[in-house]
């Protein structure tokens, strides 16, 4: 297929706007180099929007790519179920595209072009393997517009210690897929598509930032009456490492 004729590369990602802002000149320069046609962001805030205003105070965030982008407005709290299903509502209504997904927190790790490594990929799926970037000190820090976000973020760890069902995620796949869950597709087994061949890419998770605290904690008071979510099982490992931690440093 020539280049003119190629199907449109569509990036979906929700931007949480009470904790997310940072991220977001860093997530426009990366994603921004690829070959990525359209982007088509969900933008969740706790409190009611002005919509307006937060174009207006997204739009230098975002640079260049806001010409490129669309977007949706959630107004209350973030819970992965609507979420999931926003993002199938706007691969239903969007038509034929590779559908690129990511966080706002995961800055995808492609060698060759989205296009070519998806359509010579002989699984159904293009999955990515989730691996934890972290500050010099292992520090929860704040993230600054004008330091590169992988030298503020320089180590490579485990630090989630996920287990592959959530280390695994969908990362690019056609409009003929529905969304189960942030990290799994409904209509393909994940393990039997990686078995059989399918591509895998290494995706950065910046996710240590000094809004992962406040965030947690929020999530585990969303999901606290889902006690086999692994939602709140990783709100509360993160939330009691985090307290061990700060503990140990007030009696040193």
């Amino acid at each position: 297929m020539e280049e003119k004729d190629r199907i449109k590369v569509c990036l979906i990602c929700c931007i949480g706007l009470d904790f997310d802002l940072d991220y977001l000149p860093h997530f426009a320069k990366h994603y921004g180099s690829l070959d990525i046609d359209e982007f088509k962001f969900i933008l969740q805030s706790g409190v009611p929007l002005e919509k307006e205003k937060v174009l207006e105070q997204i739009r230098p965030l975002l640079g260049t790519i806001y010409l490129k982008s669309s977007f949706t407005f959630w107004e209350g709290v973030f819970h992965f179920i609507p979420k999931t299903k926003k993002f199938n509502e706007i691969i239903s209504t969007s038509g034929e595209r590779i559908y690129v997904l990511t966080d706002i927190d995961e800055f995808q790790v492609w060698e060759n072009s989205i296009y070519s490594t998806f359509d010579q990929n002989i699984g159904k799926v293009v999955w990515g393997r989730v691996r934890d970037r972290e500050s010099p000190d292992k520090t929860f820090i704040k993230i600054y517009k004008d330091i590169d976000i992988d030298k503020q973020f320089p180590l490579y760890t485990n630090r989630s210690g996920w287990p592959d069902d959530l280390a695994y995620k969908p990362v690019a796949f056609s409009n003929t897929h529905i969304i189960g869950s942030p990290h799994d597709l409904s209509t393909v087994n994940k393990f039997n598509d990686i078995d059989s061949g399918a591509t895998i890419i290494p995706v950065d998770h910046y996710r240590w930032s000094d809004s992962r605290i406040p965030k947690m904690k929020l999530r585990k008071k969303t999901y606290g009456g889902r006690r086999n979510s692994p939602h709140i099982w990783d709100s509360k490992k993160i939330l009691d490492a985090f307290i061990n931690d700060t503990s140990k440093k007030t009696i040193l």
